[in-house]
């Protein structure tokens, strides 16, 4: 269970995530790939009526009930990939962070179309992925070092294979990680933009404020993508 930043994507996602929900006060909202709970404990912290966190990792969501002490925190086991569990009521925000690049298109295209129906009128969906030219770009060895896919095939080839990568965490540890590779294009076309509106679309480096010495070969790079949609009113 982590208390305070420690990946990377602590510095340079997960804060501008928070950012862009606003004023979540009195929302009801949907962690899809929750963790241990290190968001859901920052959208209760700031004043969110009920956090429900899913996951699929049963270690992650004991972390996840044992690290939060506040009755309208509620986790589950699930795995996203087949769709959403049965859920009751209807959520004012959805946040899917690092979930959908471990999601083929297909099944990419399945959790959006259930999300709409589970929003109520105004609710939002905030999603990051990796950035998906970062494994094409060219980077210097201590910038791989840090963070890295191995891509096998060129960008505009590379859609829905997976990718083996890793990150260091603020201790320097390895941490294994992987993800789909895609376009933007074809991950646009997986969410469907006949059924959703794009609102923001933000690309994500290291912020400007000061972040631990080991990230720093990272700066001015392109690591994560940030999006916002709400679906359309037919």
């Amino acid at each position: 269970m982590r208390t305070a930043p420690k990946l990377l994507s602590d510095f340079s996602a997960r804060p501008r995530v928070i950012e862009v929900c606003g004023d979540f006060t009195n929302l009801r909202i949907l962690d899809l790939g929750c963790g241990e709970g290190y968001v859901a404990r920052m959208l209760l912290e700031g004043g969110a009526s009920e956090v429900v966190g899913i996951d699929l990792s049963s270690e992650m969501i004991a972390a996840a009930n044992i690290s939060t002490n506040d009755s309208r925190a509620q986790y589950l086991v699930w795995d996203l990939r087949s769709g959403l569990p049965e859920l009751h009521g209807h959520f004012d925000l959805v946040i899917a962070v690092f979930l959908f690049n471990y999601m083929t298109d297909t099944e990419v295209s399945h959790l959006m179309m259930q999300l709409t129906r589970i929003l109520r009128p105004g609710g939002r969906v905030i999603i990051t992925i990796p950035h998906p030219a970062l494994p094409h770009l060219r980077r210097s060895v201590a910038s791989k070092a840090v963070f890295d896919f191995c891509a096998e095939h060129p960008y505009l080839s590379n859609t829905d294979t997976t990718m083996l990568g890793h990150i260091l965490d603020v201790d320097g540890s390895l941490v294994d990680v992987l993800a789909v590779s895609r376009t933007v294009e074809s991950f646009l076309k997986a969410v469907n933009l006949n059924q959703w509106r794009l609102d923001q679309f933000l690309e994500l480096g290291l912020p400007d404020d000061p972040v631990p010495e080991r990230f720093e070969p990272l700066r001015g790079e392109p690591l994560h993508m940030l999006f916002t949609f709400t679906p359309l009113v037919k």
